[in-house]
Protein backbone atom coordinates (compact mmCIF):
# COMPACT_ATOMS: atom_id res chain seq x y z
CA UNK A 1 0.00 0.00 0.00
CA UNK A 2 0.76 3.70 -0.54
CA UNK A 3 2.48 5.21 2.36
CA UNK A 4 0.17 8.91 2.82
CA UNK A 5 -1.85 10.79 5.43
CA UNK A 6 -5.24 10.78 4.81
CA UNK A 7 -6.78 14.07 4.32
CA UNK A 8 -10.56 15.59 3.25
CA UNK A 9 -12.63 12.85 4.17
CA UNK A 10 -15.62 12.91 6.38
CA UNK A 11 -16.83 9.56 8.94
CA UNK A 12 -18.23 7.07 6.82
CA UNK A 13 -21.04 4.89 8.07
CA UNK A 14 -20.55 2.67 10.56
CA UNK A 15 -21.95 -0.42 9.00
CA UNK A 16 -19.24 0.24 6.38
CA UNK A 17 -16.42 1.02 8.83
CA UNK A 18 -16.86 -2.82 9.91
CA UNK A 19 -17.21 -3.81 13.85
CA UNK A 20 -13.73 -3.02 14.68
CA UNK A 21 -12.08 -0.51 12.54
CA UNK A 22 -12.40 3.15 13.80
CA UNK A 23 -13.08 6.10 11.51
CA UNK A 24 -9.12 6.94 11.33
CA UNK A 25 -8.19 3.61 10.24
CA UNK A 26 -11.06 3.47 7.15
CA UNK A 27 -9.91 7.02 6.23
CA UNK A 28 -5.96 5.94 6.11
CA UNK A 29 -7.22 3.28 4.02
CA UNK A 30 -9.69 5.07 1.35
CA UNK A 31 -6.86 6.98 1.39
CA UNK A 32 -3.98 4.89 0.52
CA UNK A 33 -6.57 2.97 -1.68
CA UNK A 34 -7.50 5.87 -3.93
CA UNK A 35 -3.83 6.79 -4.26
CA UNK A 36 -3.07 3.20 -5.81
CA UNK A 37 -5.90 2.95 -8.35
CA UNK A 38 -4.82 6.47 -9.72
CA UNK A 39 -2.11 5.52 -9.99
CA UNK A 40 -2.75 2.19 -11.80
CA UNK A 41 -4.83 3.71 -14.09
CA UNK A 42 -2.55 6.79 -15.07
CA UNK A 43 0.53 4.37 -15.43
CA UNK A 44 2.29 6.93 -13.28
CA UNK A 45 3.92 6.38 -10.05
CA UNK A 46 1.71 6.61 -6.83
CA UNK A 47 1.66 10.35 -5.76
CA UNK A 48 2.34 9.55 -1.93
CA UNK A 49 1.91 13.44 -1.22
CA UNK A 50 -1.69 14.01 -2.97
CA UNK A 51 -4.83 15.14 -1.37
CA UNK A 52 -7.77 13.19 -1.41
CA UNK A 53 -10.94 14.58 -1.13
CA UNK A 54 -15.00 13.18 -0.73
CA UNK A 55 -16.63 13.40 -4.10
CA UNK A 56 -19.62 11.28 -2.50
CA UNK A 57 -20.48 7.98 -0.52
CA UNK A 58 -23.51 5.59 -1.72
CA UNK A 59 -24.42 2.58 0.39
CA UNK A 60 -26.20 -0.53 -1.26
CA UNK A 61 -27.25 -3.74 -0.10
CA UNK A 62 -25.47 -6.38 -1.03
CA UNK A 63 -27.90 -9.96 -2.77
CA UNK A 64 -26.25 -12.68 -1.72
CA UNK A 65 -23.04 -11.84 0.26
CA UNK A 66 -20.37 -14.16 1.28
CA UNK A 67 -20.65 -14.99 4.70
CA UNK A 68 -16.82 -13.14 4.84
CA UNK A 69 -18.83 -9.50 4.59
CA UNK A 70 -21.22 -7.67 5.73
CA UNK A 71 -24.37 -7.47 3.24
CA UNK A 72 -23.43 -3.68 2.57
CA UNK A 73 -21.58 -2.22 -0.16
CA UNK A 74 -20.16 1.18 -0.57
CA UNK A 75 -19.38 2.82 -3.34
CA UNK A 76 -16.61 5.59 -2.92
CA UNK A 77 -15.76 8.48 -4.98
CA UNK A 78 -12.87 10.78 -4.07
CA UNK A 79 -10.78 13.17 -5.89
CA UNK A 80 -6.92 12.56 -5.77
CA UNK A 81 -5.31 15.76 -6.43
CA UNK A 82 -1.04 16.07 -6.52
CA UNK A 83 2.25 15.81 -8.56
CA UNK A 84 0.26 18.01 -11.50
CA UNK A 85 -2.58 15.71 -11.71
CA UNK A 86 -6.33 15.43 -10.12
CA UNK A 87 -8.51 12.13 -10.79
CA UNK A 88 -11.92 11.31 -9.97
CA UNK A 89 -11.39 8.01 -8.33
CA UNK A 90 -14.10 5.48 -7.77
CA UNK A 91 -13.87 2.21 -5.41
CA UNK A 92 -16.46 -0.08 -4.47
CA UNK A 93 -15.87 -1.14 -0.78
CA UNK A 94 -17.13 -4.07 1.57
CA UNK A 95 -16.30 -4.90 5.16
CA UNK A 96 -15.27 -7.92 6.93
CA UNK A 97 -17.73 -9.40 9.66
CA UNK A 98 -14.47 -10.14 11.41
CA UNK A 99 -13.46 -6.57 11.59
CA UNK A 100 -10.54 -7.37 10.12
CA UNK A 101 -10.09 -5.17 6.92
CA UNK A 102 -12.37 -4.50 3.77
CA UNK A 103 -12.47 -5.64 0.06
CA UNK A 104 -12.12 -3.02 -2.35
CA UNK A 105 -12.79 -3.25 -6.02
CA UNK A 106 -11.35 -0.21 -8.39
CA UNK A 107 -13.69 1.36 -10.66
CA UNK A 108 -13.09 2.82 -13.67
CA UNK A 109 -11.60 7.04 -13.06
CA UNK A 110 -14.63 10.10 -13.73
CA UNK A 111 -18.24 9.53 -14.08
CA UNK A 112 -19.34 6.50 -15.28
CA UNK A 113 -22.35 5.27 -14.25
CA UNK A 114 -21.72 1.51 -14.23
CA UNK A 115 -20.78 -0.41 -11.73
CA UNK A 116 -17.36 -2.74 -11.37
CA UNK A 117 -19.24 -5.82 -13.26
CA UNK A 118 -20.94 -3.93 -16.08
CA UNK A 119 -17.21 -2.03 -16.49
CA UNK A 120 -15.55 -5.52 -16.73
CA UNK A 121 -18.05 -7.23 -19.42
CA UNK A 122 -17.63 -4.07 -21.56
CA UNK A 123 -13.64 -3.67 -21.26
CA UNK A 124 -13.64 -7.49 -22.27
CA UNK A 125 -14.78 -6.79 -25.79
CA UNK A 126 -13.30 -3.53 -25.69
CA UNK A 127 -9.76 -5.35 -25.32
CA UNK A 128 -11.19 -7.83 -27.99
CA UNK A 129 -11.27 -4.88 -30.65
CA UNK A 130 -8.07 -3.21 -29.85
CA UNK A 131 -6.08 -6.61 -29.95
CA UNK A 132 -6.93 -6.52 -33.29
CA UNK A 133 -6.28 -2.65 -34.35
CA UNK A 134 -3.29 -2.68 -32.68
CA UNK A 135 0.13 -2.43 -34.93
CA UNK A 136 1.37 -5.85 -34.74
CA UNK A 137 4.31 -4.80 -32.54
CA UNK A 138 2.30 -3.33 -29.96
CA UNK A 139 1.57 -5.03 -26.80
CA UNK A 140 -1.46 -6.47 -25.66
CA UNK A 141 -3.64 -3.86 -24.04
CA UNK A 142 -3.38 -4.47 -20.22
CA UNK A 143 -5.00 -2.15 -17.80
CA UNK A 144 -2.32 -0.62 -15.04
CA UNK A 145 0.19 -2.46 -17.26
CA UNK A 146 0.52 -0.49 -21.00
CA UNK A 147 -2.77 0.70 -21.26
CA UNK A 148 -3.46 4.50 -19.69
CA UNK A 149 -7.63 4.87 -18.61
CA UNK A 150 -8.23 8.44 -18.25
CA UNK A 151 -11.46 9.68 -16.95
CA UNK A 152 -15.02 8.90 -18.37
CA UNK A 153 -17.57 10.83 -18.89
CA UNK A 154 -21.34 10.60 -19.68
CA UNK A 155 -21.46 11.23 -23.87
CA UNK A 156 -25.76 10.42 -24.17
CA UNK A 157 -27.91 10.86 -20.99
CA UNK A 158 -30.90 8.78 -20.56
CA UNK A 159 -33.15 9.24 -22.81
CA UNK A 160 -31.37 10.35 -25.32
CA UNK A 161 -29.98 6.79 -27.07
CA UNK A 162 -32.74 5.57 -29.51
CA UNK A 163 -32.85 1.95 -30.73
CA UNK A 164 -33.82 1.16 -34.36
CA UNK A 165 -33.92 -2.26 -36.73
CA UNK A 166 -31.25 -1.83 -39.69
CA UNK A 167 -32.46 0.43 -42.25
CA UNK A 168 -35.11 2.36 -40.22
CA UNK A 169 -34.61 5.81 -40.51
CA UNK A 170 -35.05 8.48 -37.25
CA UNK A 171 -36.06 11.62 -36.84
CA UNK A 172 -34.40 12.40 -33.67
CA UNK A 173 -36.43 14.01 -30.93
CA UNK A 174 -35.57 16.93 -28.66
CA UNK A 175 -32.91 16.46 -26.47
CA UNK A 176 -34.02 15.30 -22.64
CA UNK A 177 -31.05 16.96 -21.27
CA UNK A 178 -27.89 19.28 -22.61
CA UNK A 179 -25.41 17.56 -24.76
CA UNK A 180 -25.47 14.18 -27.29
CA UNK A 181 -28.38 11.72 -28.96
CA UNK A 182 -27.11 8.66 -30.47
CA UNK A 183 -29.29 6.01 -32.69
CA UNK A 184 -27.90 2.28 -32.57
CA UNK A 185 -28.92 -0.51 -34.34
CA UNK A 186 -30.14 -3.82 -33.01
CA UNK A 187 -30.98 -6.17 -35.84
CA UNK A 188 -32.54 -9.22 -33.56
CA UNK A 189 -36.30 -8.62 -33.28
CA UNK A 190 -37.12 -9.52 -29.68
CA UNK A 191 -33.55 -7.89 -28.52
CA UNK A 192 -34.61 -4.27 -29.79
CA UNK A 193 -38.40 -5.15 -27.86
CA UNK A 194 -36.68 -5.82 -24.81
CA UNK A 195 -34.59 -3.16 -24.46
CA UNK A 196 -35.36 -0.56 -22.45
CA UNK A 197 -34.60 2.34 -24.30
CA UNK A 198 -35.51 5.52 -21.75
CA UNK A 199 -33.00 4.22 -19.46
CA UNK A 200 -30.22 3.48 -21.79
CA UNK A 201 -26.81 5.71 -21.39
CA UNK A 202 -23.70 6.15 -23.03
CA UNK A 203 -20.21 7.17 -21.78
CA UNK A 204 -16.85 7.88 -23.60
CA UNK A 205 -14.19 5.91 -22.31
CA UNK A 206 -10.99 7.23 -22.81
CA UNK A 207 -8.21 5.03 -23.38
CA UNK A 208 -4.27 5.24 -24.71
CA UNK A 209 -2.77 2.16 -25.87
CA UNK A 210 0.55 2.06 -27.92
CA UNK A 211 0.93 5.79 -27.43
CA UNK A 212 -2.05 6.50 -29.14
CA UNK A 213 -5.75 7.18 -28.74
CA UNK A 214 -8.05 4.44 -28.30
CA UNK A 215 -11.21 5.53 -26.74
CA UNK A 216 -14.38 3.85 -26.94
CA UNK A 217 -18.30 4.92 -26.52
CA UNK A 218 -19.92 2.19 -24.51
CA UNK A 219 -23.55 2.29 -24.35
CA UNK A 220 -25.81 0.60 -21.65
CA UNK A 221 -29.21 -0.66 -22.23
CA UNK A 222 -30.87 -2.02 -19.53
CA UNK A 223 -33.61 -5.31 -20.64
CA UNK A 224 -37.12 -4.75 -19.89
CA UNK A 225 -37.88 -8.68 -18.80
CA UNK A 226 -34.61 -8.55 -16.62
CA UNK A 227 -33.88 -4.90 -15.38
CA UNK A 228 -30.42 -5.86 -13.25
CA UNK A 229 -29.07 -7.06 -16.93
CA UNK A 230 -28.18 -4.82 -19.89
CA UNK A 231 -26.75 -5.55 -23.24
CA UNK A 232 -23.67 -2.98 -23.88
CA UNK A 233 -22.48 -1.71 -26.82
CA UNK A 234 -18.75 -0.57 -27.54
CA UNK A 235 -17.73 1.07 -30.64
CA UNK A 236 -14.19 3.03 -31.54
CA UNK A 237 -14.14 6.66 -30.79
CA UNK A 238 -10.64 7.37 -31.68
CA UNK A 239 -9.88 9.76 -34.99
CA UNK A 240 -10.40 8.43 -38.07
CA UNK A 241 -12.38 5.51 -36.75
CA UNK A 242 -16.04 6.38 -35.60
CA UNK A 243 -18.10 3.31 -36.14
CA UNK A 244 -21.97 3.58 -36.02
CA UNK A 245 -22.70 1.65 -32.96
CA UNK A 246 -24.48 -1.67 -32.87
CA UNK A 247 -23.65 -2.34 -36.45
Amino acid sequence: MVAAVASGLADRPAEIVGPQAGQPDYRQMLTEAAIAAESHFSLHAPCTTATVRDRSTKVFDVKNPSSLYIPKMAFESVTVSGCGRTTAVNLEVMSRRDGHGWALKQRLPGDSHADFDLQNAAMVDILSDLQSALPPACPRPTIGKDMQVGATQIYVSEGDAHFVRPGEKLLLPKLNRPGYSIVLTVADPALLKDINAPLAWTEIWPLTACGTDRSFTVTFAPLRSRPDHFQIFTSRHWPGTYQVPGK
